[in-house]
């Protein structure tokens, strides 16, 4: 009876430390690799601009300097490498909100790159900080290179990690510098679906 119990309590202390072994450590890296794999995702947008060369807006949000105001659509891939990193790639196409005289450009649109960095979370929501690199092919500067920071993303995982739902929904404050040096600053509301297209392994 006595080596009965024996074989049982080591059979459980086995299991015990087998449990333990197995289970996820709670750290932001083990909750990172939840989020791994291409992403092809559509999105829109909405944005209210400054001037170049200084502040567009007030603590309070008001306008600093006169401005306007854009919205468009993009598609591309998002690339999560499952270890807090990541990139992208799109193409985007946006419309100018103002009163247009001959030889202005109310159309706009090109191509961008840019590196990712993300975070995600237990429950698994996650947030995304991205600086992107673009290239303008219509408006008045096109061909040149454009780089924008300060964008940041807010997100879900869901359907067993097969999409995504990214939104920004916060006023933070995006950079976007020119070839020249100038600086713009600008607000934007974001909603992005985007879907698994391939896992990395």
């Amino acid at each position: 009876m006595i080596k009965l119990m024996k074989i049982i309590g080591i059979t459980l202390l086995l299991n015990f430390v087998i449990l333990l072994v197995g289970m996820p450590n709670s750290n932001a890296s083990d909750y990172n690799s939840i989020l791994k794999g291409e992403y092809v995702f559509t999105g829109n947008f909405s944005c209210a601009w400054g001037p170049f060369g200084g502040d567009a807006f007030n603590p309070d949000l008001s306008r600093d300097a006169n401005g306007y105001e854009s919205s468009g659509n993009s598609h591309g891939v998002l690339t999560f490498n499952g270890d807090g990193t990541g990139s992208v790639i799109y193409t985007t196409l946006a419309i100018r909100h103002l009163y247009y005289k001959e030889g202005q450009y109310p159309v706009r649109g090109g191509s961008a790159l840019g590196t990712l960095f993300y975070n995600v979370n237990e429950d698994k929501t996650f947030t995304v900080d991205i600086e992107i690199t673009s290239t303008p092919l219509m408006g008045p500067y096109a061909g040149t290179t454009i780089t924008r920071s300060g964008i940041e993303w807010d997100g879900w995982i869901v359907q067993g990690n097969q999409i995504l739902s990214i939104y920004d929904t916060q006023p933070n404050i995006e950079i976007t510098t020119l070839e020249t040096g100038e600086t713009q600053e600008n607000i934007c509301g974001t909603n992005i679906t985007a879907m698994r297209k391939k896992v990395i392994e």
